[in-house]
């Protein structure tokens, strides 16, 4: 399977919009955009990465999913910066 596939089943099997998957990701909503309408590739860290990030999100999944959940409830609200946010997930995903 090919990494835009990967990468939009993922999104759609946890019931993400591409603004929640990037904010986990650490990447824009554009930027899934683009990975998943096969515009743009991710670096090979990269990649490397958001795949690894992708397998302990689903792997612990819905536990983290409630806590990502969570944080990123406080990032739409505007009481966290994306910043914020992306460290939270971060330290979840561990």
């Amino acid at each position: 399977m090919s990494f835009d596939q990967t990468l939009s089943e993922w999104r759609e099997n946890h019931g993400l919009s591409c603004a929640e998957a990037g904010t986990i990701l650490g990447v824009t909503s554009a930027c899934i955009s683009r990975w998943e309408t096969k515009n743009r590739k991710p670096h090979n860290n990269s990649a490397k990465y958001i795949v690894q990030t992708m397998q302990q999100y689903s792997q612990h999944h819905p536990t983290l999913a409630m806590q990502v959940r969570n944080i990123l409830d406080l990032y739409k609200k505007n009481l966290v910066t994306s910043e914020q946010a992306m460290h939270a997930i971060d330290r979840i995903l561990g």
